[in-house]
């Protein structure tokens, strides 16, 4: 739920060039795309909801290709590719080997998406989308992008939280800056101030005064390296994971928690597999030794040869991957 607001948040931004409000949005049954919240954004910005019919993928199928074409083309290219899938890469630690950072992904994909994928040809347009986008561009009805500050208030949820050395929490996650201490101090003196964040990214977070809720001031996280990128689904599973394993939260144990559950999300792919999945965590049935040894079978780890790599020199030997 929360990947796909933070994917709807960046389609409408006015930093896009190629965002806008889509007239209609079409998607599956999947439990993130019938969620309230996400068809009262829609709604709010004057977009149309509509569901694909049971048992009909070829009613989307342009972005299951998307999702292939990227594998081909990008992921198994750029350095450090293990050139298999996750479970077929055995004990091969990705994080100890890793070369990229996520920001290094994340301006491949950007350049890969804007100067190859929207410039060729794609048979279903008949023309590249850049040309499509032109051809349908019109000066008088623009598409309508919105400010950061704009898209703040469709997207933000809210707590309150009172000022505890500087800082404020909420489900295990801290926020600080001057902001904090400032608010706290304004008169009338308040016993909490209300805290916004975007469950689509956990690094920011703006607070306000009670008594001047037009007065919202930018916070940092405590963590970044644990909360920039991350979502409030992936943070709650994240604990979740935590409290199953008896181990208290940190920053540190909670990135390794996260790299596990992200390896083994990734090797949910069907409904059937997602539906499964879902009720075995809720279950409390669905431990983490017994996920490894059932992935990992009789396969032989994958080692590529240590000069395949080019290592980032600043590369911490905790890193960690994040999500996109």
């Amino acid at each position: 739920m929360d990947t796909t607001l933070q994917a709807l948040k960046r389609s409408l931004s006015s930093d896009n060039t190629y965002a806008g409000v889509a007239i209609r949005y079409v998607f599956d049954s999947g439990a993130e795309f019938i969620a309230q919240n996400l068809r009262r954004i829609i709604a709010m910005l004057g977009g149309e909801v509509c569901y694909c019919e049971p048992a009909t993928g070829n009613q989307k199928p342009h972005v299951e290709a998307f999702f292939g074409t990227w594998s081909k083309e990008i992921a198994h290219v750029m350095r450090g590719t293990t050139f298999s899938n996750i479970g077929a890469r055995g004990d091969y630690s990705s994080e100890k080997n890793a070369c990229m950072t996520i920001g290094d992904v994340r301006n491949a994909f950007s350049r890969w998406v804007t100067q190859v994928y929207c410039e060729r040809v794609h048979s279903s347009l008949n023309t590249s989308p850049n040309r499509a986008w032109e051809a349908a561009y019109s000066e008088m009805f623009p598409p309508r992008r919105y400010s950061q500050s704009e898209l703040r208030q469709h997207f933000l949820s809210a707590f309150q939280a009172s000022p505890q050395q500087g800082r404020l929490r909420y489900n295990s996650l801290f926020w600080t800056g001057p902001a904090v201490g400032y608010l706290a101090n304004r008169e009338p003196k308040a016993e909490k101030l209300l805290v916004y964040y975007d469950p689509s990214d956990l690094g920011l977070a703006w607070a306000c005064h009670p008594s001047y809720p037009d007065e919202v001031l930018e916070l940092q996280a405590v963590e970044p390296d644990y909360q920039q990128g991350l979502t409030m689904h992936l943070h709650q599973l994240t604990l979740k994971r935590l409290r199953a394993e008896r181990k208290s939260f940190d920053s540190h144990k909670a990135r390794r928690a996260r790299v596990a559950l992200l390896h083994e999300l990734a090797l949910v792919k069907t409904p059937a597999q997602r539906r499964k999945h879902s009720r075995a965590e809720e279950q409390g049935s669905l431990q983490p030794k017994t996920r490894r040894a059932a992935s990992g079978g009789k396969q032989q780890p994958l080692k590529p040869q240590p000069t395949a790599y080019r290592y980032h020199d600043n590369t911490p030997d905790d890193y960690s991957s994040e999500e996109i």
